[in-house]
């Protein structure tokens, strides 16, 4: 299943949460997690992550480790087609 997390930091925490960012590697997902994309805005205030797995405790886990930094949302989300196969029934 694909998911959405889309974050936010406050000002105070920037510093700190990019730090990390390079320290990590840039945040690399764990096992059982594939990033799609990820995409910052160029304010340095959030972003958001694409990300694919059929594990979402991995995923949660994964969001988990940045919950210090950053206000995190994480919605499953569906395709097009997939949107389309719903409302179809």
């Amino acid at each position: 299943m694909v998911f959405l997390v889309k974050y936010s930091l406050a000002p105070a925490a920037v510093r700190t949460a990019q730090e990390r960012f390079v320290s990590t590697g840039g945040a690399p997902p764990p096992p059982g997690v594939r990033k799609v994309a990820s995409y910052h805005y160029a304010d340095g205030s959030g972003g958001y992550t694409v990300a694919d797995t059929d594990d979402p405790v991995a995923l949660a886990r994964w969001c988990n480790q940045w919950t210090d930094v950053l206000e995190l949302d994480l919605r499953p989300v569906l395709s097009d087609e997939q949107l389309g196969q719903m409302l179809a029934s």
